[in-house]
């Protein structure tokens, strides 16, 4: 390890070497050469590693309102809702690019407006995130390993397949939704309030989609 003069000096200081120790008497070379060996190397080891280590330690740049056990609950449920409300805008374009069949162009708008809320949705979640002190992800990576959407397959799809999948998708991220808004009651209220806000938008979408399948 390469110790730098400021952490040797510190060091130094700390022990009462190369000037006064904390007795106020003053430091000999005896008394060094008494503490050398294996030991005492050893020690000098540990010190500069954790002298290293406090100089190392990042301070988070985004204080956080809630306290530390809050915080992080809340951290996971806004972070869960983001993966899937990202996901849910990906499945509804990729949807609006592939749907065919009678109803193409009423579905093809739809989910357009679908795209919008989600989009605008996962920008107030990830938003409330960082407010929180809380680091947002929604990577490509991250999405595809956490989020809880149905999957949504490649290829064209019939109009009625399409309305089908949406369903499912909303219905699902709906129930997902319902249950972070009980793990947010004792946590924070301010997301709650916002996730019980999602929650019924999207409740509102899934009752306009799921009676376009009404016969």
């Amino acid at each position: 390890m390469e110790i730098g003069p400021s952490i040797s000096i510190e060091i130094a200081a700390a022990r009462g070497v190369g000037g006064r120790d904390p007795a106020g008497h003053g430091a000999s070379t005896c008394e060094g050469t008494a503490e050398a060996g294996p030991s005492r190397g050893l020690l000098a080891f540990e010190e500069v590693a954790q002298l290293m280590a406090q100089k190392t330690v990042k301070k988070a740049p985004i204080s956080s309102p809630l306290a530390d056990q809050d915080r992080e609950i809340t951290g996971k449920v806004l972070q869960g809702t983001l993966l899937d409300l990202i996901d849910l805008h990906l499945v509804a374009k990729q949807a609006h690019w592939n749907v065919v069949g009678r109803l193409f162009h009423d579905v093809h708008l739809h989910l357009d407006e679908l795209v919008t809320t989600a989009r605008g949705f996962a920008d107030d979640v990830a938003e409330r995130a960082a407010a929180i002190g809380v680091s947002p992800d929604g990577r490509a990576a991250t999405v595809a390993d956490g989020s809880g959407v149905p999957k949504f397959d490649s290829d064209w799809r019939s109009d009625r397949e399409v309305v089908a999948a949406i369903v499912a998708a909303l219905a699902e991220l709906i129930r997902r939704l319902r249950a972070r808004i009980d793990e947010t009651d004792k946590t924070d209220l301010v997301t709650q309030d916002l996730l019980i806000g999602i929650a019924a938008e999207l409740e509102k979408s899934h009752w306009m989609w799921q009676a376009q399948l009404a016969e």
